[in-house]
């Protein structure tokens, strides 16, 4: 199945419109096969290339997200997805880099679902993943920016790790003015 484009075709059936019309009532079942057949597909290093070629990581970000019309299936399926392709450089790009107006939505979806612990083997996969796009530095500041007021999330995904990082949030010496009180600059950005 590799090198066939199979993946690009299961990867249809998560976004083209015109898939979901014609699959109708079918399309949910057909959709929760398809996402698990691509994360099976990207455990594999090739699956895993051409997941990352064919955009999966962005396509099947809708299934992650915690809605009604969601199954858990699906969402489990999508962690699997996001966390075998977050080993690959390319991949923790892919998650990176998907902004809506200034903010990471993958890294936001992923952080949003590790509020619960309704599903542990959910969890798991995504705490991975989040550690996997944490490699890379602009990953690691993403992710802790968004994680600032979320404790005990930032504890359970980083630990001791994210001591140094955050000291990049605290106001700096130049931040305050001769009374030591903070600068004008300073209670803007706080």
């Amino acid at each position: 199945m590799l090198g066939k484009n199979a993946v690009g075709c299961f990867a249809s059936v998560l976004d083209d419109s015109r898939v979901c019309q014609v699959l109708d009532d079918a399309w949910p079942k057909i959709v929760e096969l398809s996402l698990r057949v691509l994360g099976n597909m990207s455990i594999n290093h090739d699956g895993k290339q051409e997941c990352i070629d064919n955009e999966v990581i962005k396509r099947s970000h809708a299934f992650l997200v915690n809605q009604p019309e969601r199954s858990h299936k699906d969402a489990l399926n999508t962690s699997l997805i996001l966390m075998s392709c977050s080993i690959h450089l390319d991949g923790k790009h892919q998650i990176v880099h998907a902004d809506h107006n200034g903010s990471p939505y993958i890294i936001c979806t992923m952080i949003n679902r590790l509020e619960s612990s309704q599903y542990p083997d959910l969890r798991k996969n995504l705490i991975v993943a989040l550690t996997n796009v944490a490699e890379l530095p602009l990953g690691f500041e993403k992710i802790t920016g968004q994680l600032i007021h979320k404790i005990q999330i930032l504890d359970e995904v980083f630990g001791a790790r994210a001591v140094k990082p955050l000291h990049g949030f605290l106001p700096r010496l130049n931040d305050y003015d001769d009374t030591m009180s903070f600068s004008k600059k300073a209670q803007m950005i706080g």
